[in-house]
C-alpha cells in the first residue's frame, strides 16, 4: 500500500505542476554568431543587403531564408522557363549550387528534378564538368 501512496502523490505532483518537454531535433546543430545576431535584433538579410545600397545594380533579388534547426538555412527558388521549384540548402561556405537532374534516378528519390530540355532559357555552355574533393 504505501508504494500505491507515493504513485499517487507523484501522479498529483505532476498534475499540479506540468512540465513541457523540450523538443529535440534530429540535426546536428551549429551556431551561426553572424546569423542568429541578425535575428536577435530582428533584422532580416534582405534588409540588411538593402542597407549597403547596392550601386549600380537594378537587378536585386530577395530570398526568405528559413533557419533549420540552427544547422543550415533554407529557402524556395525557381529555375528555368518555365520555372521549376526547388528547396535549396544555401551553403554559405560554397559558390556551387547543385540541384537534382532528371538523369538522376537512384540516389535522388522524391526530390524535384531539373529538365534542361524542358526550360527555354537553358544554355549547354559544352564544358566538361569534373569535380574533386580532398
Amino acid at each position: 500500500m504505501p508504494n500505491l501512496r507515493v504513485l499517487f502523490y507523484l501522479l498529483l505532483i505532476g498534475f499540479a505542476f506540468p512540465i513541457e518537454l523540450p523538443r529535440i531535433s534530429c540535426y546536428r546543430t551549429i551556431s551561426l554568431p553572424i546569423i542568429n545576431t541578425f535575428i536577435e535584433q530582428e533584422t532580416t538579410i534582405s534588409n540588411y543587403k538593402s542597407s549597403l545600397r547596392f550601386k549600380g545594380r537594378t537587378n536585386q533579388v530577395t530570398q526568405s531564408l528559413f533557419n533549420q534547426a540552427n544547422y543550415y538555412w533554407v529557402g524556395v527558388i525557381s529555375i528555368g522557363t518555365p520555372g521549376k521549384t526547388f528547396i535549396i540548402d544555401f551553403d554559405t561556405g560554397s559558390t556551387d549550387l547543385w540541384v537534382p537532374s532528371i538523369q538522376c534516378l537512384s540516389t535522388c528519390g522524391n526530390k524535384a528534378k531539373y529538365n534542361s530540355s524542358s526550360s527555354k532559357t537553358s544554355q549547354a555552355n559544352g564544358a566538361l564538368l569534373e569535380i574533386t574533393y580532398g
